[in-house]
């Protein structure tokens, strides 16, 4: 068995860095799939929102570049924490 390491929330955060429209969920189902079109390329992204807010983004930021006070509050397990901007927000993230 062959395992391809692919940092998915860096492919997440590009998508989230594109304009919320029609053309960023184009790309997004041009990500998950795989050239033949018969499988998925990428399943795990499935469990994204392509059309996630502000929030989200600033969430794959604290992950992907963790720094200052914006890392501190963020940790990998279910917890009630205080985004970068001041507003609560409930997060689940995975381990690994």
């Amino acid at each position: 068995m062959n395992l391809e390491y692919v940092p998915l929330f860096e492919v997440q955060r590009k998508l989230q860095g594109m304009p919320r429209d029609f053309d960023r969920f184009r790309q997004y189902l041009r990500t998950i799939k795989s050239p033949h079109a018969q499988s998925l390329e990428l399943p795990s992204l499935i469990a994204m929102n392509p059309m996630g807010k502000e929030h989200v983004t600033e969430l794959l930021d604290a992950l992907l570049h963790p720094s200052g006070q914006c890392a501190k509050r963020y940790s990998p397990q279910r917890t009630e924490r205080h985004s970068c901007s001041g507003t609560v927000r409930r997060a689940r993230f995975a381990k690994g």
